[in-house]
């Protein structure tokens, strides 16, 4: 496999935020450049976090998977601590030299992390995040781009993000074929995850394709949290004497419907 460290810098815009990064002046047919250049999801991401930075603020530790430039791990390091992760030792190079270029007020540190690895491999990572506990906030854009990866990539969010009713993936993703679109909900429920498109998010982006930034969150959780909104709202409206599910029974509905379902849904979908 050919290789090309040959880089051009250049200042991309995001928000109030000016980041000078070094990118590949190469066509992606040309090398191996996965993660040499910028893709369109990164920007979205990107532009996504610079509109909303409450997200990052007040964050202990965020981590980006499958990083390549880190755009959007940059940005994030304006607000919080941020561990930029890629499994390419070639890009690791290019991403080091763009953390170099950026530095704020908050550290950053980069990281190999290969998603197929076994449990133990997270270790390093997940003794760096606060109380060891996993990352409150995650970042990945484009990293969700065929089948195959998508498997590896929810059991590395899974082993990463902290079991906190806050804490969430949010998925920079360019829809390319409709497979993968479903691909994305089914294997995030398969781990025990649950994915939603952010409203307003969706936008079109070079290549007549369509991109949109996915929120991913704990599926026991966040149902958890919805049936406390939707109990609140009842004895607000006169229910308070309505007999409710308990918590334990609220968090095992909320686990086991997603995952079974989506482990019957994944056999379906590949068996066809």
């Amino acid at each position: 496999m050919f290789t090309n460290e040959t880089y051009g810098e250049r200042t991309y815009k995001v928000g109030e935020h000016s980041l000078r990064l070094l990118c590949s002046p190469a066509a992606s047919t040309d090398y191996d450049l996965t993660g040499q250049i910028m893709w369109p999801a990164a920007q979205l991401l990107a532009e996504y976090l610079a509109a909303n930075p409450s997200i990052m603020t007040g964050c202990q530790c965020a981590l980006e998977l499958g990083s390549g430039l880190g755009l959007p791990g940059l940005l994030c390091a304006q607000f919080c601590p941020v561990i930029l992760t890629d499994h390419n030792e070639v890009v690791l190079r290019v991403l080091k030299k763009n953390a170099d270029l950026n530095r704020g007020p908050h550290s950053v540190r980069c990281e190999h992390l290969d998603w197929s690895g076994d449990a133990g491999s997270y270790s390093s990572l997940l003794a760096q995040s606060p109380n060891r506990q996993g990352f409150e906030l995650l970042l990945g854009s484009d990293v969700a781009y065929s089948l195959k990866a998508l498997p590896s990539l929810f059991k590395a969010a899974s082993l990463l993000l902290s079991m906190q009713p806050h804490s969430v993936f949010l998925l920079g993703y360019v829809s390319r074929a409709a497979s993968i679109d479903r691909g994305i909900f089914l294997e995030a429920a398969a781990v025990g995850l649950r994915t939603r498109e952010v409203p307003g998010t969706r936008k079109p982006v070079p290549g007549g394709l369509e991109g949109a930034v996915y929120e991913v969150r704990w599926a026991h959780l966040a149902q958890a949290s919805e049936v406390d909104r939707s109990a609140a709202g009842a004895r607000g409206r006169g229910g308070a004497d309505r007999p409710g599910p308990s918590q334990t029974a609220v968090i095992a509905a909320a686990t086991l419907g997603p995952l079974l379902a989506g482990l019957a849904l994944t056999a379906f979908m590949y068996r066809q």
